[in-house]
């Protein structure tokens, strides 16, 4: 969750705000969390009908990032737009992507290190050309940096009007979950969850109904240790329901996946009788779930509700009858920590391996060229085919130095009449070219090219199969074009995200911390590197990069921050703790590229401590009955935080003279 300094307690809102007999604006807005007063409402576009589709804060609050749609320059469609505001709501950066078709950006993320973006969008424009206007919608998985430059772009879908719902990270391993909707050839909408990489690289995809009615997923959310997820779905499926629902009403549903098989471990529903529909869920930082939606009342309208399950497996929550889902947590409850933040962000990619109709389409994995199937269809349909490399991407893109892989698509689909049964044989499949990008080989049996690249440039792989087909004794020869980038050496590569162990430290205790560089960063190409240290702060809504503090240095030879804070070195500090953000920049000498990390370093000052010495005198004689009388100064005692202090007076140790 976004973590705010002391005192900007507030939230953003974004969203469209309509203009009169012209269109919508998109606008952005800062909220004070307690009050709910509104610190800045701001409006932005051109009555262009610009729509927001996602909005993020960086974890340090200091830039908005969000995605959306908005009319193309020359009105002939929507481009998509990406837009990065400051804290007070001016604009940093815009820039738009598209041509003269519909282009929708969806979906936007930081990854788990606020190192990097990544975005979603769709498109009627293959490759954000003019290629194929007015086609059918593919999708595009982007890499951006934190400026939004595109870094590199993967193209992907089934030409079925794919869209991304959501994008969701997971919090404790660098791979993404995406909630896509696709249609099949009856433009039924199917719900597929596809899990991929932060290469771009899919991992695996599953389809979850849509084969007679139209399924959808509208949330999700991993488990705190990134081992699970669970999917909010809005579902007609009939292989769900109970003997007695009605099969026109969607219901609400909770679908548990395990991440590292994808099986589906349970599945929970609320009265497939009634009309129900899941929107969202979330949890708070104590593991309480909150799923909410809508219901459908007897007098035809929608009532909203909200169901919350506590951490101890209890709901809570406005249905009438209880909804149970406990069996969910059982074999998580032991993972659900109280320091748990969620991470409310999103994922995607579109491998839509998984692709089947049921008794309609036949899918066949071609692994070699001794395979042979047939194939099984209750109605007459057109040949079609679809082959593509590495699970429908267009683009690779690799370094000088670093491992390359290719694989070629190991799938096609075909549908035919059953009643003529048919044996479908790979003849060939191969690379046409005459030869290969410098360093990278195909492997013969697997078709697999790989190796390490040696030269830059850009190269386009034509690959060819040709498929008999014994029903009609005719060759299908299919072919399909991939183009690889190799880039250039690369400088240092950042492992994971620098921190400065111990997390916070007190005022008069020493510090020092060592650490080795790669742990951090990794340097492909040379071991020669150079380290410089700043600190940013923050005041207001203005950023300052300066050097270290006098009291913290920094021994660049091994590697090791130490020093004292004294109290001298805060006198003005009014609240702790104080936060030092603290950037590593890491340079290769090899070829001048530069990459930063950032670690925050807490200064803390909770316990009080004795400012003035008392001193009693060396002996006071009191007889019975008299009375003792000492005052010490108020501010014997300090405690910097400014709390109030609570003195109790303790006798440690009395004795009586003995009788002589």
């Amino acid at each position: 969750m976004p973590k705010y300094p002391n005192d900007q307690t507030y939230f953003y809102i974004s969203g469209k705000r309509y203009i009169t007999n012209k269109g919508y604006d998109l606008f952005l807005g800062k909220i004070r969390v307690q009050s709910s007063t509104p610190t800045w409402i701001k409006s932005y576009g051109s009555a262009s009908n610009e729509d927001v589709g996602r909005m993020i804060i960086d974890s340090n609050a200091l830039y908005i990032y969000m995605i959306g749609t908005t009319l193309n320059n020359a009105l002939l469609g929507s481009d998509i737009f990406y837009a990065k505001f400051d804290s007070n709501g001016g604009i940093v950066k815009f820039m738009q992507q598209g041509c003269a078709s519909n282009d929708f950006g969806q979906q936007i993320i930081l990854d788990r290190y606020n190192t990097t973006l990544f975005s979603v969008s769709s498109s009627q424009c293959f490759k954000f050309d003019n290629s194929n206007p007015n086609g059918n919608i593919e999708l595009a998985f982007q890499q951006h940096d934190l400026d939004l430059n595109v870094q590199w772009s993967k193209y992907m879908g089934t030409s079925r009007n794919d869209q991304v719902v959501k994008m969701i990270g997971n919090p404790e391993f660098n791979e993404i979950m995406l909630l896509v909707k696709t249609y099949n050839d009856t433009q039924i909408c199917q719900a597929v969850l596809v899990y991929l990489d932060y290469y771009g690289e899919t991992l695996w995809a599953k389809y979850i109904g849509g084969d007679r009615v139209s399924d959808y997923f509208n949330d999700g959310i991993f488990s705190p240790d990134g081992r699970y997820f669970y999917v909010i779905a809005s579902l007609q499926q009939a292989k769900f329901r109970t003997a007695n629902s009605i099969l026109d009403s969607p219901f609400a549903a909770i679908i548990k996946i395990k991440i590292s098989d994808k099986t589906i471990l349970d599945t929970q529903y609320y009265d497939p009788s009634i009309d129900t529909k899941g929107f969202l869920i979330t949890s708070d930082v104590r593991n309480n779930f909150v799923i909410a939606g809508a219901k459908l009342k007897l007098n035809s309208y929608y009532q909203g509700y909200i169901v919350k399950f506590q951490s101890t497996l209890q709901d809570w929550g406005c249905f009438k009858q209880r909804l149970d889902f406990t069996n969910f947590f059982d074999d998580l409850y032991e993972t659900w920590k109280n320091t748990f933040h969620p991470n409310k962000f999103e994922s995607y990619d579109t491998i839509f391996s998984q692709y089947q109709v049921e008794d309609e389409i036949s899918q066949y994995s071609l692994n070699s060229m001794a395979n042979s199937w047939n194939s099984y269809s209750n109605s007459e349909c057109s040949v079609s085919y679809f082959v593509a490399p590495q699970e429908s991407q267009y683009y690779y893109y690799f370094q000088i130095g670093s491992i390359a892989r290719i694989n070629y698509q190991k799938r096609f689909y075909y549908c035919k009449s059953v009643n003529t049964p048919t044996t479908i044989t790979l003849v060939a499949m191969e690379y046409t070219r005459d030869s290969l990008p410098a360093g990278l080989q195909q492997d013969s049996i697997s078709q697999q090219i790989k190796g390490t690249p040696t030269a830059q440039g850009t190269f386009d792989i034509i690959f060819e199969s040709q498929i008999f087909d014994s029903s009609s004794s005719q060759t299908y020869y299919l072919s399909y074009i991939v183009t690889v980038k190799i880039l250039p050496k690369s400088g240092p590569i950042e492992l994971k995200s620098f921190f400065m162990s111990p997390d916070e430290f007190r005022i008069l205790y020493p510090y020092e911390y060592t650490f080795q560089i790669t742990d951090f960063f990794s340097f492909p190409y040379s071991e020669f590197y150079s380290i410089t240290t700043k600190v940013r702060t923050a005041n207001g809504f203005n950023v300052a990069i300066t050097n270290l503090p006098s009291w913290l240095k920094f021994d660049d030879k091994n590697l090791t921050f130490y020093g004292t804070p004294q109290k001298s070195d805060y006198p003005t500090a009014i609240q702790f703790p104080i936060e030092l953000q603290i950037f590593l920049l890491v340079t290769d000498i090899y070829n001048q590229q530069t990459q930063s990390s950032l670690a925050s370093l807490s200064i803390t000052n909770f316990q009080p401590y004795l400012n003035n010495e008392i001193i009693f005198p060396e002996q006071i004689c009191l007889q019975q009955s008299k009375t003792f009388f000492y005052k010490f100064p108020l501010n014997t005692f300090i405690d910097d935080d400014k709390h109030a202090l609570i003195y109790t007076l303790r006798v440690i140790q009395y004795w009586a003279i003995p009788v002589i």
